[in-house]
């Protein structure tokens, strides 16, 4: 098994994998849920699932409470992601089926993670969209990208130790992938600031959506309106809930949007 992960991490970065130590990982804990909706498919996009907006709802909003350790940059200690698009894992397609490595299988941890290279991109163009810089991006304004890849364990390990996912044996493989070559040229990226966030009337015709079905009344609701990026600080967890079947609805701007409500902590 850790011959097949090592070929595997090869296969990703053609050999290029950075290097996570595992006795420098610290463990933390995780709040509320990962509501999503669905955007768009990723036929031609040979990672990750598509397109997707995380939405933070009220007092259910994801948070990750990270543990003390070397790692640990001032300001990152609790991480609240506001509303931005994300593909889950970007985990090639031809490896999507193996245990573990679905986009999913550690949702919150890949939410967590976009979020740092969403806040990391807004602060690199700070010059461009100063408008669009908000104090839960400023938290990782002290993170070097080394950290980022920890950070990534962090959030697995995490998981993992809490039962809320699959083992952490693909912990350090995975965040190993994440300290590449090529993850680094995206912690550089500049002028992707705007396009990766959910914008403040898309967030709102989404929440305004969301109040004329009654199945996500309770669920997202009760942020329609209200969210103006001022992130919140860390909030009491909630129990996981499913909206069944999907709801779908068309926007003003032809796009569709799937309202898919919370996934599990820890999707297989």
């Amino acid at each position: 098994m850790k011959r097949c992960l090592l070929s595997l991490c090869a296969a990703l970065v053609l050999a290029s994998c950075g290097k996570v130590d595992p006795a420098q990982v610290s463990r933390g804990t995780f709040e509320g849920n990962v509501h999503l909706v669905w955007i768009r498919g990723g036929e031609d996009d040979p990672l990750g699932d598509g397109v997707f907006a995380y939405l933070p709802t009220g007092n259910d909003k994801l948070v990750f409470n990270r543990g003390a350790g070397k790692w640990r940059s001032e300001g990152s200690e609790v991480i609240v992601p506001e509303a931005f698009y994300t593909d889950g894992g970007s985990v090639p397609r031809a490896f999507q089926s193996l245990n573990g490595f679905n986009a999913w299988a550690y949702g919150p941890a890949y939410v967590i993670h976009d979020w740092i290279f969403v806040a990391r991109k807004c602060l690199n163009d700070k010059d461009i969209t100063p408008h669009l810089i908000t104090d839960e991006m400023r938290k990782v304004g002290n993170m070097e990208f080394e950290e980022s890849a920890y950070v990534m364990a962090e959030t697995i390990t995490s998981l993992a130790g809490a039962g809320l996912g699959p083992n952490n044996d693909n912990a350090n493989l995975i965040a190993s992938v994440t300290a590449g070559p090529r993850t680094r040229v995206l912690w550089k990226q500049k002028g992707a600031c705007e396009k990766s966030l959910v914008s403040q009337a898309k967030l709102d015709e989404l929440m305004q959506a969301a109040q004329t079905n009654e199945a996500l009344r309770d669920e997202i609701a009760p942020q329609a309106l209200a969210n103006k990026r001022t992130g919140a600080g860390p909030a009491p967890a909630a129990s996981v809930e499913y909206v069944e079947p999907p709801t779908e609805f068309t926007l003003s701007d032809g796009s569709t949007a799937v309202f898919l409500g919370a996934i599990p902590m820890g999707s297989r």
